[in-house]
């Protein structure tokens, strides 16, 4: 059933956010304390400018699908697939629950326009690094960042192995953008996201090595990499509005 695999696919990714809260953002946000030797001063594990750079927003995203969308979505669905097969003979009752998630889109529009701000500067990220770049402008964005901690470069930079590739992201983000109507000056955007971005002392770099390793290390971890957990916002979108046109198309159909 269509409304099941929904509902199923819709538990995986509030899942798959929780594993990328509690496995990476809340043990980046961890206090460490520093000593030197003018005193002592408190910085968390992955600085809060590059927490901000990488998960921003994700948090957000998570507790808006799990408190409030993912709970709406299996009331509104629960009619339909708890029902006998022979329940929707006349398709009232597919009409209903095809009403009903309709209309949970309605009533949490304005949530989902979080996903307008997420994408946006993901995908123009992504296209401003793998264009044409003969001066090398260190622009960094979440996907980059992630490559820039895993690296042994002491400035941001080209990203290393192991990330994700242009032909693909680059492809799929940039559709994106297109899709949302969303439209912005590269340029200034790279402006804005480099603006006031410290480089990495060595100890910091080793610290979030570190930190990386060990997040890689937690039973809990799916196979994705950390840039996969960080694209499944975007990969989520086409799939609600693939939800949204079979709702639309069930209900013309009855």
């Amino acid at each position: 059933m269509v409304l099941s695999h929904s509902c199923r696919t819709e538990r995986t990714y509030v899942k798959q956010l929780q594993e990328l809260v509690e496995i990476y953002i809340k043990p980046g946000s961890a206090a460490v304390n520093l000593i030197s030797s003018v005193g002592s001063a408190k910085e968390t594990v992955v600085p809060a400018a590059e927490r901000k750079i990488v998960f921003g927003g994700i948090e957000s995203l998570f507790s808006f699908h799990k408190e409030s969308f993912l709970p709406a979505l299996e009331q509104a669905a629960a009619p339909l697939i708890k029902s006998p097969k022979d329940a929707d003979v006349d398709g009232k009752l597919s009409m209903d629950v095809a009403r009903n998630v309709g209309n949970i889109f309605v009533r949490h529009a304005a949530f989902m326009k979080m996903y307008s701000t997420y994408i946006k500067y993901v995908a123009l990220a992504f296209r401003f690094i793998f264009a044409s770049n003969p001066n090398g402008s260190n622009f960094d964005n979440s996907i980059q960042r992630v490559s820039y901690w895993g690296s042994d470069k002491s400035t941001p930079g080209t990203s290393t192995p192991g990330a994700l590739s242009p032909s693909s992201s680059t492809a799929q983000l940039a559709a994106m953008t297109m899709t949302m109507g969303i439209s912005a000056n590269p340029g200034a955007l790279a402006e804005t996201a480099t603006s006031g971005l410290p480089t990495l002392s060595a100890s910091q770099k080793k610290r979030i090595k570190n930190y990386l390793k060990r997040c890689k290390l937690n039973p809990r971890h799916s196979q994705l990499n950390l840039e996969g957990y960080l694209l499944l916002p975007v990969q989520r979108i086409p799939r609600y509005k693939m939800m949204v046109s079979r709702r639309l198309n069930c209900r013309q159909s009855i």
